[in-house]
């Protein structure tokens, strides 16, 4: 292993924890961002954060002090009109119960947005996660049910085999130890369940023109997003992991992430401020017109930079 988009990464191998995925103790130097290193497994390229945070550190990435999603909290911005349609569209993916009563869990639930939605379509949702701020503002302001704290110890709450569907929804490139996860989430389905996940897709075509083109250019490349982000995924090592932890009938969705999110609009800049390129829009604007193409593509061909992907448990 140790190559990423055709190119070799650093040749001096580190020996260090095994990676999580496929136990392999050595890694690839890939990238530094924001402070923090990136490696890839040579055993199954699995990209992922060195060192990886401590649970403390963890909990503190998700504190309102940190500030983290803060504002989701406050009116409509231009996140939270896209998170709505987004989750329309996860909610019609999972779709309907299969029967009266069958229960959904949504790990990483943030503000109760899509279990609002799924809830609506008739299942008995329940969330989790480690934000309390926002495990409260879904209780409150939404009614769902939401417990708060790591999903490996929340788990324990709930009896095995307790849900018809389990999802995921860009949370598993948060968790440090997502296999151990995805199999405590595979007792938690009953037999025939599903569990669904989206996640950022690796080797999606905008990630590997930014890391063939920008990156060379400027020493930026925007896909990863570590601390927050402490596993990078690919189709290939999303399948292993559903292998791995015990699930069948694997099937891909295409998906993609906001092309003004990647360029770093976050706010919504106004359009003669974007034309005219003042402070904090120049950079953005570069990267949003050298990606359009690229992003166009991978739209028609179905190549995004993230994917969805769902699995079953047996039915026994």
């Amino acid at each position: 292993m140790g190559w990423i988009y055709g190119q070799k990464c650093r040749k001096d191998a580190r020996v260090q924890a095994p990676c999580n995925l496929c136990q392999a103790g050595t890694s690839q130097y890939l990238f530094t961002t924001r402070g923090w290193r990136l490696e890839t497994c040579d055993g199954c390229g699995l990209v992922r954060v060195d060192p990886m945070p401590t649970p403390e550190q963890v909990a503190q990435f998700y504190a309102p002090t940190a500030g983290y999603q803060l504002g989701r909290l406050g009116g409509p911005t231009r996140y939270t009109r896209w998170e709505h349609r987004r989750s329309e569209r996860l909610a019609s993916i999972t779709g309907t119960p299969p029967r009266p009563g069958a229960r959904l869990l949504d790990v990483g639930c943030s503000t109760g947005d899509y279990l609002s939605r799924a809830r609506a379509l008739g299942w008995v949702v329940q969330g989790i996660d480690l934000a309390n701020h926002l495990a409260v503002f879904a209780r409150l302001k939404r009614g769902i049910p939401v417990e708060h704290g790591d999903v490996r110890d929340v788990l324990d709450r709930f009896e095995p085999e307790s849900f018809n569907a389990i999802t995921l929804w860009d949370v598993i490139e948060h968790l440090p130890k997502p296999l151990e996860t995805m199999r405590d989430l595979h007792r938690m389905l009953e037999p025939g369940g599903t569990l669904y996940l989206a996640t950022p897709n690796l080797t999606g075509w905008v990630p590997r023109f930014h890391w063939r083109v920008l990156r060379p250019m400027t020493g930026v490349w925007p896909h990863p997003e570590p601390p927050l982000h402490l596993h990078q995924f690919a189709r290939s090592t999303v399948a292993r992991l559903f292998a791995a932890a015990g699930f069948e009938d694997v099937r891909f969705l295409p998906d993609e992430i906001p092309l003004w999110y990647t360029s770093g609009f976050l706010g919504e800049p106004q359009r003669r401020h974007w034309l005219r390129g003042e402070p904090g829009t120049v950079g953005a604007r570069s990267i949003y017109v050298m990606t359009l193409p690229v992003f166009l593509a991978a739209r028609v061909f179905g190549r995004g930079d993230s994917l969805i992907a769902c699995g079953s448990r047996a039915r026994g």
